[in-house]
């Protein structure tokens, strides 16, 4: 299957350019590729430490790809959301 590139914007309110914008008006300067990158680098941390938890350590090439995948996306945005949410109630 072809990885295909996400913004995240058909899953989520905010987008890496909404975020962007957002960012600005709390008085920091990025662009939407910096963020992307900033959330991709995050979520291969998280992909390899929770394969470590798990006994099956894996290289940062293979977490790259992970988080690349377009299923991987799909599948982490709802618990972005429900951790990170306005709806969250935690």
């Amino acid at each position: 299957m072809e990885n295909k590139y996400a913004t995240l914007d058909d899953f989520t309110t905010k987008g890496f350019r909404s975020i962007t914008e957002e960012l600005k008006k709390q008085g920091y300067s990025l662009t939407p590729a910096r963020v992307r990158i900033i959330l991709m680098s995050s979520l291969e941390k998280i992909v390899r430490d929770i394969a470590m938890r798990y006994g099956k350590p894996i290289s940062k090439k293979s977490a790259k790809e992970i988080v690349k995948h377009p299923d991987f996306q799909n599948r982490i945005v709802p618990i972005l959301d429900m951790v990170y949410g306005k709806e969250n109630t935690y």
